[in-house]
């Protein structure tokens, strides 16, 4: 998705250049939809086993999205209403969807956020499982129904709340809920880096020659089943790595807006840019940023909240045991 952005930037206020599996990069919401799907089944599915509640489930899904969106969306906002210009795209901004991220059919100011308003609604129905399986079912079943059929019947706006309930790519949450179902299975490491590197050349194969998105998530499943279900190999991640994974959600919030401002201000240190030299800059500047926001605010910010909250159901859990003592 930055790769993607960073074409877009480039193309907006240099020449353009000539990456076309970046080009398709907005194809990285379809992964991270699936990715999305497995990682909310596997966390509910340990804090269900722990016994957590229905509010512990929340309280977690808000600190998790809203702390780190929020400085972001809201600078963003008031930015846009003080420099109108600023954004040469061609959406109508709303205050309420940009603060709660709400399926209204206004736009966020941060335009990336849109994926997180099908991200809120996926934790929402996915939370009746906290209440009971069987409506779980009903929910997630009826969910999956309206989007494959009531869209064809319906006019389905361009934007708003049918627009993102209805909204095929939200089936891709359904996949990733599959891909947790998968059972653990044994390879060797030979067979496991054979199969990811057939993996990565169908990727770029299918990304090249326009394959469908459904082809290409595909895809993307098969990959995280790898990289998730082999049970006997032990594949060590490079430390980096692991960081970049952490620092994903903030590179997502901050590398959008990040690149707008280093485009304009790269002509200001120099007239001589080459595309292809602008683009790699933009790039790694943005990702920098993305990191440093991580750093700095996002990590301290989200386990200060967490420990707050954690803090108030475990007095609420106390007061709950002695109160029922004492009856």
């Amino acid at each position: 998705m930055l790769l993607h952005h960073a074409v877009l930037t480039t193309n907006a206020f240099f020449e353009d250049v000539d990456y076309p599996f970046f080009a398709r990069g907005l194809l990285g919401v379809d992964f991270f939809f699936i990715l999305s799907g497995f990682i909310i089944a596997f966390a509910s599915s340990r804090m269900l086993a722990a016994g957590k509640t229905l509010g512990e489930y929340f309280s977690h899904r808000v600190v998790r999205i809203y702390v780190p969106y929020l400085p972001v969306g809201v600078a963003l906002y008031f930015a846009y209403q003080l420099l109108p210009d600023l954004s040469a795209a061609d959406r109508e901004i709303g205050l309420l969807t940009s603060l709660t991220l709400l399926p209204t059919a206004e736009a966020t100011a941060l335009s990336v956020a849109w994926t997180l308003k099908h991200e809120l609604l996926f934790y929402f129905l996915f939370a009746s499982i906290f209440i009971s399986r069987a409506l779980f079912i009903g929910v997630m079943g009826a969910w999956l129904v309206g989007i494959l059929f009531l869209r064809q019947w319906l006019e389905v706006p361009d934007s708003g709340f049918l627009q993102v309930l209805l909204n095929p790519l939200n089936v891709w949450f359904y996949v990733g809920m599959a891909v947790f179902l998968c059972p653990q299975f044994s390879l060797s490491r030979i067979a496991y880096w054979a199969g990811f590197l057939v993996l990565v050349t169908a990727l770029y194969v299918s990304v090249i020659n326009g394959f469908s998105r459904f082809y290409i998530g595909l895809v993307f499943a098969a990959m995280i089943i790898l990289f998730t279900k082999v049970e006997n190999l032990e594949v060590p991640a490079p430390r980096f790595l692991l960081y970049l994974g952490a620092a994903s959600y903030s590179v997502y919030l901050v590398h959008n807006p990040a690149q707008s401002v280093i485009a304009r201000i790269l002509p200001m240190l120099s007239e001589n840019w080459s595309p292809v030299l602008a683009f790699w800059v933009i790039t790694g500047a943005s990702l920098v940023a993305g990191i440093i926001y991580f750093a700095f605010y996002e990590k301290h910010a989200v386990t200060w909240c967490k420990s707050k909250t954690n803090e108030y159901f475990r007095a609420k859990a106390k007061s709950f045991e002695v109160g029922a003592a004492r009856d």
